[in-house]
C-alpha cells in the first residue's frame, strides 16, 4: 500500500519536471475573421519552406510565386495556427528581425485577378508589422482589425483596408 502512494506520489512530479522537455512551448497564433468574405492569411512564419526567409522586414513585398501555405478563413471564423516552436524572444532572435510582418488578402481577389497581379499591385486587404513589443497581440490577430490591434504597425492604417476589382484597382 506505501508502495502505491509512493509511486502515486512520486509519478506526477516526476512527470512536471520534465514537463517542457515533453512539450517544448509551442508559439500560436488565432486568426479572427470577422469580415464577410473569405481571406487568406499569409506570413513568413506560416510558410516555414523559405528558411532563412528572403524578405525579412523592413521589405513587405510579397513573394513572387504563390506561397506554398497560407491560411484560409471564411466570413467570421476563427482558426488557431501553430507558428514555431519555442518563446517569442527566440522565434524573432531566429529570423534575424524585430518585426513579423502578416498579410491579409481577399481570397476572391487572388481568384479573379491570379497572385501574380495579387504581387504586383499589392492588392492586400491589410498588413500587420509585429514587432518584439506587440507580441502579446501576436496571440490573436483579427481582419478587419479589433480596437486592440489599433497601436500595431499596420498598411494601411487602422480603421482603412483595401477592396480590389478584377483589373486589381482598388474599390475601398
Amino acid at each position: 500500500m506505501n508502495k502505491k502512494i509512493i509511486v502515486f506520489i512520486t509519478c506526477p512530479l516526476i512527470l512536471c519536471g520534465c514537463f517542457e522537455l515533453l512539450f517544448p512551448e509551442v508559439v500560436c497564433v488565432r486568426f479572427d475573421n470577422d469580415s464577410d468574405y473569405k481571406v487568406c492569411v499569409w506570413s513568413m512564419l506560416v510558410s516555414s519552406d523559405d528558411f532563412p526567409p528572403r524578405t525579412i522586414y523592413p521589405d513587405t513585398t510579397l513573394p513572387c510565386n504563390l506561397p506554398p501555405y497560407m491560411i484560409e478563413l471564411e466570413p467570421h471564423k476563427s482558426r488557431v495556427v501553430d507558428l514555431a516552436i519555442g518563446n517569442m524572444v527566440e522565434v524573432y532572435s531566429s529570423w534575424n528581425s524585430d518585426t513579423i510582418s502578416f498579410y491579409v488578402i481577399d481570397a476572391d481577389t487572388i481568384e479573379r485577378c491570379g497572385w501574380h497581379t495579387v504581387q504586383e499591385k499589392y492588392n492586400i486587404l491589410q498588413r500587420y508589422d509585429i514587432g518584439v513589443g506587440d507580441s502579446t497581440v501576436l496571440m490573436c490577430l483579427s481582419f478587419p482589425p479589433s480596437e486592440k490591434m489599433k497601436h500595431i504597425k499596420m498598411w494601411p492604417p487602422y480603421g482603412t483596408y483595401g477592396i480590389y476589382d478584377e483589373h486589381g484597382q482598388r474599390i475601398r
